[in-house]
């Protein structure tokens, strides 16, 4: 008896079942089928509960509402999300958009954001602290982003360039010279400055040289420059930064000034303070032990900057960095917050932020899905993962429970329609295509929610080797940890890695809200003549708004259209995302979102629109567009409000200590499981696109080997060795028989 060789078999591609549509699971499926090759390698699925996909960047339109476009909150892309507009780009690049589409490119789907005006607290209100971003000429999503000498150089000079602008109009001197801003990365070309601004310009200038000397070679930064950067600093914070002061309680214009310099000052000294290290490997992780308001303190900023300036609490707002919402109990890790605050408002390309021009799911999710589905990746909607099954050695998922929420009439469904040229979602399924559609929408059936109604569904059960050889699992955080109602979907993976499960339990899981107001009066009608504002740090819980009227034109309103509309959104401070419970439970949320939007327009809207003022100095409702013509607060009821409190809506926060938490994708501890998800270790930590991209691009690259770079995957990280797999052995060997 002896071994002969066969025919080689056929290649067979590697089958990767994506449990989760979110945008991570939906990058690591691009990316995975990206190339021809590629897609010869992997035969991808991706298992979605319900009938649409895009995570929290999902949106609908409402049919029984003039085809309104509803989603999940409001999204802001910020200028320094290089791997998410790549993305995009490519996204555009290769989509066959219908022919009478309004984007012909990603560029026209999105417009850049230069005016960003920030809240500030005044008595029991806020009035806008009006801000510009100065535009440049990069483009996003081309390279990799600046390096930290980069960034700080940038910040250095916004700053220089700020003085000779200032001293007209503040007091430090009596003329006007000089008083229009300038580009941010230049210097002024006015004259001579007074002597305070002179002597604090000519400290920043020493202070960018030896930051310069520090960061260009930061393998052996020179203790002498180490030691002449803080002194600057310390000298900046303790001379420059109290004159300011003085000045601004009569001149309130240097007020913000002063807090810039201030809040750079204490950064300096904290990333240069020695019992850290963060010098030895750029490591901003090795602040991650302290809050970045006391991190700031401990090095020279006061209390007061710390806790009520607008442009740190902007940060904790715009990334809902609030345990179980609570304004009152901030917490953001010092490190993960300094990176973040450096990328957003230094590192960014052609502007700080951008904002959609029509409804997310329909600008991004569905061209993407479209052109995943031309890449051969099939999906399978209707799909709620059960639970995971391990083989006996606990050394792989032997087998994917999923419960099967309902039967489609045909072999696929087809979730998009065509509206303005626009390829949409909708607020709810089509019935029309599932078996007793009719039945389960008179129920009332809810598949995106976890409080029901519920349909009874069958099980469907997915074999390791039959069905699948890899799993991403790209769950949103939310699903990692159990409810009052169930143990959490991933329970045997929890027992087997108890570092996930302390993740699961540590990490803050952030209820958020959001608001959706149509108007019938324009954004200049409502007080503002700036083009398309977009502020944050406004009042709680909507502490962030934007203009978003560009919207209105690709939704399908009747009869007189709304002349502006508002996407308001935050972290909600609530316990229901806790609560046992059925529909009864999303009613009181609903309820209790309504509620908190009606208060919040009624004390705080003039303040920041104050044209929206009725004749008695009250927030006039009829300024809200109501086709019923509803009066008072109930014209609340022609909005839309979401209070996000599903697993899948909860924002994953960077509490004190958790980023050391995260797992690499890698890191499952089975040989079969890959991870992705915001919750994955990247070089953000938090909620938002570019980490959901980065951790989709970490997902298929332990498959795929590494292909291609993740822009800024360490930045102010210490690297990590990068993790790929070998194919399964199924796929290549040759096949031998006995003979």
């Amino acid at each position: 008896m002896r071994l002969e060789p066969q025919a080689r078999a056929p290649a067979r591609r590697r089958r990767v079942a994506i449990v989760g549509g979110g945008l991570s699971g939906l990058c690591a499926a691009y990316e995975l089928t990206r190339t021809p090759e590629l897609a010869a390698r992997h035969e991808v699925t991706i298992y979605q509960m319900g009938w649409r996909v895009g995570g929290k960047l999902a949106s609908g339109r409402n049919p029984r509402a003039d085809m309104r476009n509803e989603e999940h909150g409001l999204h802001v892309w910020f200028g320094f999300y290089d791997n998410a507009f790549r993305l995009a780009r490519e996204v555009y690049e290769r989509w066959q958009a219908p022919p009478d589409c309004p984007f012909e490119s990603v560029w026209d789907a999105l417009t850049p954001q230069a005016y960003a005006p920030f809240g500030v607290e005044k008595g029991d209100g806020f009035e806008p602290w009006h801000y510009r971003f100065a535009r440049n000429a990069a483009v996003p999503g081309t390279s990799d982003s600046w390096t930290p000498f980069e960034l700080l150089s940038m910040a250095v000079g916004q700053l220089r360039s700020q003085l000779p602008n200032l001293w007209g109009r503040s007091g430090i001197a009596p003329d006007d010279a000089g008083s229009q801003p300038q580009g941010r990365w230049e210097r002024s070309p006015t004259g001579p400055l007074p002597a305070h601004a002179a002597r604090i310009d000519k400290l920043l200038q020493r202070l960018g040289k030896r930051l310069g000397r520090i960061f260009e070679d930061a393998q052996a930064p020179s203790r002498a420059a180490v030691r002449s950067a803080r002194l600057l600093a310390r000298t900046l914070q303790r001379t420059a930064v109290p004159v300011l002061l003085a000045v601004a309680r009569r001149r309130p214009q240097l007020h913000n000034f002063a807090c810039t310099l201030e809040f750079f000052c204490a950064s300096v000294l904290g990333i240069l303070d020695p019992r850290y290290g963060v010098l030895e490997d750029l490591d901003l992780d090795r602040l991650n032990h302290l809050e970045l308001r006391d991190w700031l303190c401990r090095h020279g900023a006061t209390r007061a900057l710390a806790d009520d300036w607008a442009l740190i609490r902007v940060a904790y707002d715009a990334t809902f960095q609030y345990l179980g919402g609570d304004p009152n109990r901030p917490n953001f890790e010092a490190g993960t917050a300094v990176r973040f605050l450096l990328r957003a408002m230094f590192g960014y390309r052609n502007a700080a932020a951008f904002l959609i021009n029509a409804g997310m799911g329909e600008a991004f999710i569905a061209p993407l899905f479209e052109v995943l589905r031309a890449q051969g990746v099939r999906f399978e909607f209707f799909h709620r993962l059960q639970t995971l099954q391990l083989n006996d050695a606990s050394t792989r998922v032997d087998a994917l429970v999923f419960e099967r929420q309902a039967q489609v009439n045909s072999e696929t469904y087809e979730p998009l329609v065509t509206h303005g040229g626009l390829r949409c979602w909708l607020t709810e399924p089509d019935w029309s295509q599932l078996v007793d559609g009719d039945v389960l929408r008179e129920q009332g059936v809810r598949f995106e929610s976890r409080f029901g109604p519920h349909a009874a569904g069958a099980t469907r059960k997915l074999y390791d080797g039959a069905d699948f050889d890899e799993v991403i699992l790209a769950l949103p955080a939310g699903a990692l940890r159990a409810t009052p109602d169930a143990a959490s979907c991933v329970e045997p993976l929890l027992e087997h890695q108890p570092q996930l499960r302390q993740l699961a339990n540590s990490m803050n899981l952030t209820p958020s809200i959001a608001a959706q107001l149509w108007c019938d009066a324009s954004t200049a009608g409502l007080g503002w003549q700036a083009p398309r504002p977009a502020m944050a740090g406004w009042a709680s819980p909507l502490s962030v708004w934007a203009d978003m009227t560009p919207v209105i034109q690709h939704e399908g309103w009747q009869g007189t259209p709304p002349k502006s509309t508002h996407y308001l959104c935050g972290a909600w401070h609530t316990d229901l995302h806790r609560a046992a419970g059925g529909p009864e439970v999303s009613a009181q949320a609903k309820a209790d979102a309504h509620a908190d939007t009606v208060d919040q327009l009624a004390r705080h809207a003039v303040g920041v629109w104050p044209a929206s003022a009725s004749a008695d100095g009250d927030f006039d409702w009829g300024v809200l567009h109501d086709p019923l013509g509803r009066t008072g607060p109930s014209r609340v009821h022609a909005q839309y409000v979401s209070a996000n409190i599903e697993p899948s809506d909860l924002c994953d926060g960077a509490a004190v200590g958790t980023s050391a938490l995260r797992p690499e994708a890698h890191e499952s501890g089975l040989t079969n499981v890959v991870l992705a998800g915001t919750w994955t270790r990247t070089s953000i930590n938090s909620t938002c696109v570019e980490a959901a991209t980065m951790s989709g691009l970490a997902a298929a690259r332990v498959l795929t080997g590494p292909i291609r770079p993740i822009w800024s995957e360490f930045f102010m990280q210490r690297p990590r060795p990068v993790v790929h797999r070998t194919p399964h052995p199924v796929i290549s060997e040759d096949i031998w028989t006995v003979s």
